[in-house]
């Protein structure tokens, strides 16, 4: 874990040498020279301690003296990067301020005088002190160095090196049958992988089983191994067990000795070479290499080079918790084996801690087994532990410490969970140590996502290259391979938690142990705010606030502490997946205004989903900051003095309503690579002009393009050439000029995955701050070439649109309140090849859509709110008709005539159509999509055909619609759910010949009389056309696959006397229904109803059916 700083110090003192010579120049009693050497001998002390740090982490977790030792060493390590770090940013902000005088001098109006806070690099106290902090470093990391020695810290050559400190004992091809749960389908699949005749291309295939460390590959393998037809079918069978690392020598040896079953006595590789040709010769094997970690590929080709077979068929089953290693060996499919089920995690809890008495004498036992067989999660490594030392214990108190405390407790017990998790930790390259240990500042269950998480680790050094240098120029692309590495080996695993459309992750318990275990002090959670009392090794501290309805209350602190991290995680945000929360469940929170005076190493700070207003005037405190995090808070404006904090790479304000602007001096913020903003449905915010020299921003989630050359122009976006990720520009409107949109340059920028361009201008009274601007400010505006005019006079719509082409990896575009009179040619050209969703939202004055059927990957489709739109002509599918197309929706197109020009073929892939709000929709085509699933019609009063093919699982139908619709919506075989809705003018439903259909819900139809399960498809054309002649019965029983009925506000609808319910009716709720309230309460229906499971049938109020029908028709005429 230290080594990774180290790196980082030695880097930093040869970067920072010569500016630190520089600037002791010219100090009195400092000599420059002296400093010099100190820097030196502080790069050769540091060299000497990484040396011996991998001996000294691998003894750490027995020896209390080397745990205290390394301790001691990251401490004056964090000190000796602030010390450096405090130096380096007194440099950038002297590089800043000196630019910003510059400009100013050359603007300066007669008799104005501008303020500048002076740099400490120009006063001799600063210097002087500067050389004492680093002579005095230099002198705490020599004692450091010396006590080395004493421990007998040997030097190694660190990951290269095999562990050796814990001894398991090695796994066998026997497996106890009875301790086995939940395995038998994984069983029967990897056995039929061995034994499938798929993999003929060579003689040998290698079989990789990838699981978490404890979920049971070991076992699984067993299983298979000692199968009756995996014994028959491969004559020589071997197992191996290789905790480790391990070389091709021994490996070979081991093989012979696993086969043969006698020692070897071979030493020398060709010797081991021509024996294992030997002992393999003319034989159809399976050799089983369990627990394998090692990622040399030169390794597995010598490996694979050795054993070889002259008969077709042989596998090797590699066991591995590493993705890695499993695709680096693998010629057949990985198979992934993941947890056990709870069920079966208990039963094997149970066998274990239970064995020789009976569970049913001890129910207390068994309730707080339960619960410790769910900390278990699946498993069943960690089942047969706990359970095997429970065995014998009959105190009920206990087994309850046993689950109130950490798995750590059993550290001295002869358990398998712990060490293997040791060794699985232990195995871990220094980078990823850093990044785990982190993760133990979240408490258990914690779901994160992997963009949110690298950048933690980035704004805390973690992210290094292998010389020690912070990958500045590499984004978060390293981290993210951190990430997937970890992820890999099985430290992190996907939650199930489904929201949004990122992935979320999460650690399991067992390993958010580990992590707690190893960062001892230096990670911390704690519930309250008190800060005075919170150990003084912390460096990354947690909040937890268990209810937004309890005041958290932080205070002031009476002493510096050195966090580098304080987070405020409220938990129940991880079930809502990270989205916006409503005020009332944001987390209540008082900060004292000096709380930040005394927290100088400060640098991730996040008060996300928190009720505060305003940040404290401390904040500028925080030189260190890199990562302020205020997402869902009630902030409104952000203090000058925040544009100080020269490191902030993050600063995050999505969610955040009451934010009207940002500080004018935002574009001194130049390492800034994440700005996330509300976007237009949250808020609207000032942006002030500069944010062009913000040239390394990755992400900038809105941009709002201001009316003045006060604010921001669209200009301004020209060499921020890497943003990614999500954009929202609104108020074109804004734009004066079309080069304008043209230097914006988006064609140029490859990571933008999403777009949308909006035209609306904000309309507010509030008056931000930007309409004072300084010389600076005025400077800025006038290079940019922003002139004040109203936005009536600005560029025509189409000629801006037409500009702002996107480079084509774009992923989603939007556009909305476009009001030019047509579209260009690019939203509709191939080269937009990766573009998956469009989405056209009130382009009122455009008659033509574009050709959007050309775009080869376009898969979603939205258009609403298109007034000006009368036909949609052939023009709309171009000449590949939509190839991918899935989902497409039509809603609130009021002029919409005719859809026509669809040939055969077009929309091959379509499955949802939505057609909703277009009054004047008559003609469309009746053989639209062959394979459509779900179609959703309403509101389309002309519409005289339904596209409904016999693929049709779902339908939904609503409004004033024509009684010829209706015969359509027969002989739908494959038919599963059906919906109809305010449909005027229904007085018979006719359903025919619909076997499938299992869910019906009919609402708000008050003319509806009957419903016709009878009969064929010409009767029931029949029934559509005539509705003087209706049906006494319902017919329902001929629903034969009917499992859930709702009816509601049908106020004439009823069921004959003698009527059947559906036989496969599982639940059936009627409300507003007087008529079928008096069938219910019958006879005849009573006994039916009684075999339905579920029920609600309501009574109704007559004046409020009444009522609701008459806003119905008020609504319609309106």
């Amino acid at each position: 874990m230290a080594s990774g700083i180290l790196s980082s110090i030695i880097w930093m003192a040869d970067k920072l040498a010569a500016p630190i010579r520089r600037t002791l120049g010219g100090s009195s009693s400092s000599d420059p020279h002296s400093v010099e050497e100190d820097l030196n001998k502080l790069k050769s002390t540091l060299e000497t301690i990484e040396a011996v740090l991998y001996d000294a982490e691998k003894r750490e977790i027995r020896e209390e003296s080397v745990k205290l030792w390394l301790r001691e060493l990251k401490a004056v390590a964090c000190d000796a990067e602030d010390v450096l770090d405090e130096f380096e940013y007194e440099l950038l902000r002297s590089k800043l301020e000196s630019r910003a005088s510059m400009k100013f001098a050359g603007k300066r109006k007669q008799g104005e005088v501008r303020e500048f806070v002076p740099s400490p690099l120009n006063e001799a106290s600063f210097r002087d002190g500067l050389a004492r902090r680093i002579k005095a470093i230099r002198e705490r990391f020599d004692e450091i160095a010396e006590e080395r020695v004493a421990l007998r810290l040997r030097e190694g050559d660190g990951p290269l090196r095999v562990v050796e400190n814990y001894k398991q004992p090695p796994s066998s091809s026997h497996v106890d049958q009875l301790e086995i749960y939940g395995r038998e389908e994984d069983c029967m699949k990897v056995t039929k992988l061995l034994l499938s005749e798929d993999f003929k291309g060579s003689n040998i295939s290698v079989l990789p089983i990838v699981g978490m460390p404890g979920v049971g590959k070991t076992t699984l393998a067993q299983l298979v191994f000692n199968d009756s037809r995996v014994c028959k079918h491969f004559g020589t069978r071997g197992w191996l067990s290789l905790y480790g690392s391990f070389n091709v020598t021994r490996l070979m040896k081991e093989i012979i000795e696993s086969i043969t079953k006698s020692p070897s006595d071979l030493t020398e590789l060709s010797a081991l070479q021509g024996c294992l040709k030997e002992v393999l010769s003319g034989k159809r094997f399976l050799l089983v290499l369990d627990d394998i970690w090692n990622e040399d590929q030169m390794l597995w080709e010598m490996l694979r080079s050795a054993v070889t077979s002259d008969v077709e068929g042989s596998r090797i089953i590699v066991t591995t918790r590493n993705k890695t290693v499993a695709r680096i060996v693998q010629t057949m499919p990985l198979y992934q084996l993941d947890c056990l089920s709870y069920d079966d995690c208990w039963q094997l809890f149970r066998r274990r801690a239970f064995e020789g008495r009976d569970p049913k004498a001890h129910p207390e036992l068994v309730e707080i087994g339960k619960m410790i067989t769910s900390k278990c999660g699946g498993l069943p490594l960690a089942a047969k532990a706990l359970g095997g030392l429970l065995r014998f214990e009959n105190d009920e108190e206990k087994w309850a410490d046993l689950l109130q405390s950490d798995l750590w407790d059993l550290e001295d017990t002869e358990n398998e969970i712990l060490p293997a998790l040791k060794l699985s930790y232990q195995h871990l390259p220094v980078n990823l140590k850093r990044c785990f240990v982190y993760c133990s500042v979240f408490q258990k269950g914690f779901v994160f996502k992997k963009d949110q998480l690298v950048r933690l680790w980035m704004v805390q050094g973690f992210l290094q290259s292998s010389d020690g240098k912070e990958p500045e120029d590499m984004g978060e692309d390293m981290g993210f391979r951190y990430f997937d590495d970890l992820l890999w080996r099985s430290f992190f695993q996907h939650s199930k938690l489904d929201f949004g459309e990122e992935e979320k992750f999460v650690m399991h318990d067992l390993f958010h142990d580990l992590s707690r275990y190893v960062s001892g002090d230096e990670c911390l959670l704690i519930e309250n705010a008190d800060l005075c009392n919170v150990s003084p090794e912390a460096r990354h501290l947690s909040l937890i606030p268990y209810s937004s309805r309890v005041t958290v209350q932080m205070k002031s602190i009476d002493k510096p502490r050195p966090l580098r991290s304080l987070l405020l995680i409220y938990k129940l945000i991880n079930s809502w997946g990270g989205l916006a929360m409503l005020e009332e469940n944001l987390v209540r929170l008082k900060i004292p205004d000096d709380i930040f005076l005394n927290l100088p190493c400060l640098r991730t700070l996040d008060l996300a989903y928190t009720n505060i207003e305003e940040l404290p005037n401390s904040i500028s405190s925080l030189k260190h900051l890199r990562y302020l995090g205020l997402r869902n808070t009630k902030i409104r404006k952000l203090p000058e003095s925040l544009c100080r904090l020269y490191y902030l790479q993050t600063l995050d304000l999505e969610y955040c309503s009451n934010l009207r602007e940002l500080p004018k001096g935002l574009g001194n913020l130049t390492n800034l690579r994440h700005l996330e903003l509300p976007t237009m449905e949250y808020s609207y915010v000032c942006m002030p002009s500069g944010i062009c020299r913000l040239t390394g921003l990755r992400e900038l989630a809105a941009f709002n393009v201001g009316g003045d050359g006060r604010h921001s122009s669209i200009g301004e976006l020209k060499d921020i050439a890497n943003l990614g990720g999500d954009l929202y520009i609104s108020g074109l409107r804004n734009v004066a000029r079309g080069w304008d949109t043209e230097e914006a340059n988006l064609k140029s920028k490859k990571n933008l995955q999403r777009l949308t361009l909006d035209w609306y201008v904000h309309q507010s009274d509030y008056k931000c701050s930007h309409l004072n601007l300084s010389f600076d400010d005025e400077w800025t505006a006038a290079k940019l070439g922003a002139l004040t005019m109203p936005w009536e006079h600005f560029k025509e719509e189409d000629v801006v649109l037409e500009s702002l082409q996107p480079h084509p990896n774009l992923v989603v575009l939007q556009i909305r309140n476009y009001n030019g009179a047509r579209f260009p040619k690019w939203i509709g050209d191939p080269s937009l090849s990766n573009l998956v969703t469009v989405k056209l939202f009130i382009c009122e004055k455009c008659e033509a859509l574009p050709s959007l059927g050309e775009l080869p990957s376009l898969k979603n489709l939205y258009i609403a709110g298109m007034g000006s739109i009368r036909r949609i002509g052939p023009e709309f599918c171009g000449t590949k008709q939509f190839p991918a197309l899935e989902e497409l929706q039509f809603e609130w197109l009021p002029e919409w005539e005719a859809w026509s020009g669809v040939k055969e073929g077009a929309f091959p892939q379509l499955a949802n159509l939505t057609l909703s709000n277009c009054p004047k929709l008559g003609i469309i085509p009746e053989d639209l999509a062959p394979s459509l699933k779900k179609l959703d019609v309403g509101d389309c009063k002309q519409l005289n055909i339904l596209p409904a093919p016999p693929s049709l699982t779902s339908l939904c139908i609503g409004g004033e619609s024509k009684e010829q619709l209706w015969s359509y919506t027969t002989d739908l075989t494959m038919l599963e759910s059906l919906e109809v809705a305010y449909c005027e003018g229904l007085t018979c439903l006719p359903l025919h010949n619909m076997p499938a259909l299992k869910r019906l819900e009919i609402t708000d139809c008050f003319q509806l009389a009957a419903i016709d399960c009878r009969g064929g498809p010409a009767a029931a054309r029949a029934l559509a056309s005539s509705s003087s002649s209706v049906p006494s019965q319902v017919g329902l029983h001929n629903l034969i696959s009917l499992e859930n009925l709702k009816i509601e506000n049908c106020p004439v609808l009823r069921f004959a006397v003698e009527g059947q319910l559906p036989p496969m009716l599982k639940g059936l709720v009627i409300s507003c229904c007087p008529l079928l309230m008096e069938w219910c309460e019958g006879p005849e229906g009573s006994r039916q109803l009684a075999r339905v499971p579920n029920i609600i049938v309501e009574n109704y109020d007559a004046d409020e059916v009444c009522m609701k029908q008459l806003d119905h028709k008020a609504s319609k005429k309106n």
